[in-house]
C-alpha cells in the first residue's frame, strides 16, 4: 500500500507478436477507464513500459546426410511490457481478471511492496 492507502500492483505481459500486445495495452486501459466511470475511481496507469526484445537465433540443416554447408536460419522474438497501476481498492485485481486477452498473451500480476 502506499502513503494515500492505494494499492499499487504491476501487470506484466508477454507475447511473440508485438501486434498482440498493442491490442491487449489497449483492451486493459479501455477497462480501466470503464470501471473508473462505474465506480467514480481514480486509477494511476503507468506504462507501457517496454523491456528489451530477447532474440533467439536457430539454424537447422535442410538435409540431414549430404550438403552439411546448407542451413536455414530462424529467429524468435518475445516481447515484454509492463504496466504499472495503482488503485484505491483491493477487488479491483478481481475485475481486472475478467478481461479476455487476445491468444498468445501472457499475463503475470505482482503486487508492489512500498516502504
Amino acid at each position: 500500500m502506499t502513503e494515500n492507502g492505494n494499492i499499487s500492483f504491476r501487470v506484466r505481459l508477454k507475447a511473440y507478436n508485438s501486434k498482440v500486445l498493442i491490442i491487449s495495452t489497449f483492451l486493459l486501459e479501455k477497462e480501466i477507464q470503464r470501471i473508473d466511470g462505474i465506480y467514480n475511481l481514480q486509477t494511476k496507469l503507468k506504462g507501457p513500459i517496454r523491456l528489451p526484445v530477447k532474440k533467439r537465433y536457430y539454424s537447422l540443416l535442410r538435409s540431414p546426410h549430404i550438403d552439411k554447408a546448407s542451413q536455414e536460419q530462424f529467429e524468435i522474438r518475445r516481447h515484454k511490457w509492463i504496466l504499472d497501476i495503482e488503485v484505491p481498492k483491493k477487488n479491483y485485481i478481481n475485475l481486472l481478471g475478467a478481461i479476455s486477452f487476445p491468444p498468445g498473451v501472457e499475463i503475470s500480476i505482482f503486487f508492489n511492496e512500498i516502504k
